[in-house]
């Protein structure tokens, strides 16, 4: 819990510490997809290594092909969907800007006094309250700066690079469990020059999926070549529809979704600094900045940084 994010901060780069937590949050927003899926793949893939009962076998066969099909086809609706990520940047300043009122509000008794009139107690609220919406202003317009420096370093095709490589690792597991099932079902499905093992299928399928052949393994029947023939869809699959519209289609979507949340919170910070203004009769942020300063409020230098930060 706190290594990570002391790595983190020992980088010095923003621009990794928003990589690592989009990533966090998109792993989160579809942990329970991610969980039932995993879940279901990994007690297929068991059940071929370890049942010799040839209909658990071929139950567990289907159940990963149908899986991986599942899993290609959620790859190409996230495509066309808006980022579940960038809806929880959305509601988390949406949410703090409309449900935490109190926090930043002056009640009616403090509003309407000056600052030299009020109370310790009245004192310590007012400069509590002004804290909390300065606070705001600042985390707003520096997370849509750094949002900002994020987006033009074009990060987003690091994950497409990442996301195409685990498919590529998944399709050519699930073909070498897939064989290994239909193996086990019946040897003469294919031909080979020894005995083979789990790696053999799998030498085979990553092989193959890259339409190269191996004199070691031969599919020899019709459920066999069958099998080979779909994993070569699979990959078709995933170099015309993926990457095209990863690195395309997905990437302009990305921008235009990232550029609408980067002005969703600008406007949050900016409409929170109007509201400083009207609340606490100030003129200006710096203003209240100078203020919080004079009262020597506790998160007086973390505004700063935040401020520093913002250029």
């Amino acid at each position: 819990l706190w290594k990570i994010p002391y790595f983190v901060f020992k980088q010095r780069s923003w621009l990794f510490a928003f990589a690592l937590i989009n990533a966090i949050v998109s792993f989160f927003s579809s942990l329970k997809y991610n969980f039932i899926t995993v879940a279901i793949f990994l007690i297929s893939i068991a059940i071929t290594f370890t049942s010799s009962d040839s209909i658990l076998l071929w139950l567990a066969v289907s159940t990963i092909l149908i899986t991986l099909f599942l899993v290609y086809i959620h790859r190409f609706v996230l495509v066309f969907r808006p980022s579940s990520l960038f809806q929880v940047y959305t509601k988390i300043f949406t949410g703090i800007r409309e449900k935490g009122i109190t926090l930043y509000a002056l009640d009616e008794d403090i509003k309407s006094l000056p600052v030299e009139r009020l109370s310790e107690t009245q004192l310590t609220k007012w400069t509590g309250n002004l804290q909390v919406a300065v606070l705001y202003n600042r985390i707003c317009l520096f997370v849509s700066r750094k949002l900002r420096d994020y987006q033009n370093n074009r990060l987003n095709f690091a994950s497409y690079v990442f996301t195409l490589l685990l498919l590529i690792i998944l399709t050519a597991v699930s073909f070498a469990a897939i064989y290994n099932g239909l193996y086990k079902i019946n040897a003469e499905f294919f031909t080979y020059t020894s005995k083979p093992t789990f790696f053999t299928f799998f030498y085979y399928s990553f092989n193959h999926l890259f339409f190269n052949s191996i004199a070691e393994l031969i599919p020899s029947s019709p459920i066999s070549q069958s099998a080979s023939m779909i994993e070569s869809f699979f990959f078709l699959f995933l170099i015309v529809i993926l990457i095209s519209l990863l690195m395309s289609v997905k990437s302009q979507k990305y921008l235009e979704e990232l550029d609408s949340v980067i002005k969703d919170i600008q406007r949050q910070g900016i409409s929170m600094e109007s509201f400083i203004k009207e609340e606490y009769k100030l003129n200006s942020i710096q203003d209240a900045i100078a203020e919080l300063e004079k009262l020597k409020a506790g998160f007086i230098k973390f505004i700063y940084f935040l401020s520093r930060n913002m250029d």
